[in-house]
């Protein structure tokens, strides 16, 4: 009988100062076709967990928090948290407390972003100044030029209207 034992493979040894990289928060606004898919894949399994595991009611999440860029961007932030800086081995010991103080502030936000039911869905309505094209976009955009021409010449930039005489009589 062969009683030689064969050595198991030795376990990689890793340098005591090698810590994980943090993970770069995603910038929804930045991200192309391609990113928002796979950032949307992530929520798209995460959400409901998150919702099923807190009991979260649909005046909270409701079922189309996906047609919500509001709505999206908050869950993604909590994801982040939860997910990249909560499970860190570098996480201090009360990553957890941190991130369920989050969850509740998040929990108003989430609430007061929409007025979606389990059944109804109300499609966001942005003011129409925000919007690029149009009479009262350029009115507003105009104003802000000249708020920032204020600003350059050390006018106050509250005061765009004082700002807009003192250039047209300067001229």
């Amino acid at each position: 009988m062969d009683r030689t034992r064969t050595a198991a493979p030795a376990a990689p040894v890793i340098p005591a100062t090698a810590e994980p990289a943090p993970l770069a928060p995603i910038n929804w606004w930045r991200l192309d076709a391609q990113e928002r898919t796979e950032v949307m894949e992530l929520l798209r399994a995460w959400v409901p967990e998150l919702a099923r595991r807190y009991s979260l009611p649909a005046k909270t999440v409701p079922p189309c928090w996906y047609r919500h860029e509001s709505l999206i961007q908050e869950l993604l932030a909590l994801f982040q948290y939860r997910n990249q800086n909560q499970f860190l081995p570098t996480a201090p010991a009360v990553a957890a407390k941190e991130f369920h103080y989050e969850f509740q502030l998040a929990i108003h936000r989430l609430t007061s972003w929409h007025q979606c039911n389990e059944s109804e869905h109300t499609p966001d309505r942005p003011q129409p100044w925000t919007l690029v094209d149009g009479e009262k976009a350029s009115s507003w955009q105009q104003e802000v030029l000249v708020a920032i021409e204020a600003i350059n010449f050390g006018g106050a930039p509250w005061d765009t209207a004082t700002a807009r005489n003192e250039r047209t009589t300067n001229v």
